[in-house]
C-alpha cells in the first residue's frame, strides 16, 4: 500500500466522545486507487479509532457515499456501560462484567 500523509482536522464531537478528528487520504494498493479514512474519538478514559478503506469518491460515487455513511452509523453507535445506546446494551454489558 501506498499512501500520502493522513492530516488530521478536528470535528464535531459524537456519542461518547468529548472531542474527535477526522482525516482522509488517496492511496494505492496493487496499482488500485483507494480512500483511507480515519477518525478518531477521545473519552476521558479511553481513545477509540476507526478506519475504512474503500473506492474514492470521483471512481464511484455512489459507492463512496455508503461507505462514508456505514463509518458514520459504525462509529456513531459505539455502545459503553455509561453511554449505552438502548438499554439492553447496558444490561448485557452489566451481565457479562458480573459473570467475569
Amino acid at each position: 500500500m501506498q499512501y500520502s500523509t493522513l492530516e488530521l482536522a478536528p470535528v464535531p464531537a459524537f456519542g461518547p466522545f468529548d472531542a474527535a478528528w477526522e482525516g482522509t487520504t488517496e492511496a494505492t494498493v496493487n496499482d488500485r486507487p483507494l480512500e483511507l479514512r480515519l477518525v478518531i474519538g477521545r473519552r476521558p478514559d479511553a481513545w477509540f479509532v476507526f478506519t475504512l478503506q474503500g473506492v474514492l469518491r470521483a471512481v464511484v460515487a455512489d459507492v463512496w457515499a455508503v461507505n462514508r455513511r456505514a463509518l458514520e452509523i459504525m462509529s456513531g453507535r459505539l455502545a459503553t456501560p455509561d453511554h449505552p445506546k438502548a438499554p439492553w446494551i447496558a444490561d448485557a454489558i452489566e451481565a457479562a462484567q458480573r459473570s467475569s
